[in-house]
């Protein structure tokens, strides 16, 4: 037994009634609908009757609607996340983290720390410890939030830092053969990110002075460089000395770009200031 919505037009405009059926089979074994009862127009009867009729079946079940408030807790948002579930898989990015971390001498569960920093970011992005609590409010098949933690976290990132390149590369062809992209045309763009910390600068300190697109010329930055397919799929990011003209990473990138993926010839779009030489 079930609600069924029926719709008829009269007069050019659609007319919707609510009727109580029943599904049974006939003698050839098709599906066929029975009406049981007509409720009436739906928004006379959303207006006029829903409510009663809710209640009353909740009666018969010895139940009310606070009973019904009361049954619902903790609950966790999944929508997302099941986006990004597939997502994850249909990128490999399983396997991806896994040929990396064979060497590397980690125990603890790498992907689920690395799956948490990801989905965070691109959920609801927040500091390490926020995210301890993010978790909190999402349902991440296979990760038990009790075992993330805080110091694990800062220990994957060091792990991608570490394995960038390759990580990064076996990423792009996943990306590129799963949307049939190639190479023949780049985008390629730079920013700059300063900093509010007062810690001194050491020797070979990526933080540097230089030209401040958020015209804070008074804060140490760094450059970053993102590479991008001729569709605006990213590849390859770059971060930089940000002392470090724009110019100059130019070469650097190109070089970078043709040994990973095997390329000669690249059509190059960016901004005039340092394409044009």
């Amino acid at each position: 037994m079930f609600v069924k919505v029926s719709r008829s037009k009269r007069n050019n405009k659609v007319h919707e009634t609510l009727q109580i059926a029943e599904s049974y089979r006939d003698s050839n074994g098709k599906v066929r609908h029975r009406i049981l009862l007509h409720l009436g127009p739906t928004d006379k009867f959303i207006k006029k009757d829903v409510d009663t009729l809710i209640n009353g079946l909740l009666r018969a079940k010895g139940l009310t609607l606070q009973d019904l408030d009361s049954n619902i807790d903790n609950v966790k948002a999944f929508g997302q996340i099941w986006a990004l579930v597939h997502l994850w898989k249909e990128l490999k990015m399983s396997q991806i983290i896994a040929r990396q971390k064979e060497k590397s001498g980690i125990k603890f569960d790498l992907e689920a720390h690395l799956k948490s920093l990801i989905f965070n970011r691109l959920d609801d992005p927040s500091s390490k410890l926020k995210l301890l609590t993010w978790l909190e409010t999402v349902y991440i098949p296979g990760i038990n939030k009790d075992d993330i933690r805080y110091e694990y976290l800062l220990r994957a990132m060091d792990f991608l830092i570490a394995h960038k390149e390759k990580i990064e590369t076996q990423l792009a062809n996943r990306l590129l053969d799963l949307f049939n992209q190639d190479l023949k045309v780049c985008f390629y763009d730079l920013t700059s990110s300063y900093f509010e910390a007062e810690n001194s600068l050491v020797e070979g300190d990526i933080r540097q002075f230089g030209y401040s697109r958020d015209h804070r010329g008074d804060r140490e930055q760094i450059v970053i460089g993102v590479v991008m397919t001729g569709d605006g799929i990213p590849i390859a990011h770059y971060v930089f000395p940000g002392n470090k003209a724009d110019r100059s990473t130019l070469q650097e990138m190109l070089n970078d770009i043709r040994r990973r993926f095997k390329v000669k010839d690249i059509q190059l779009v960016g901004r005039q200031r340092f394409i044009k030489q």
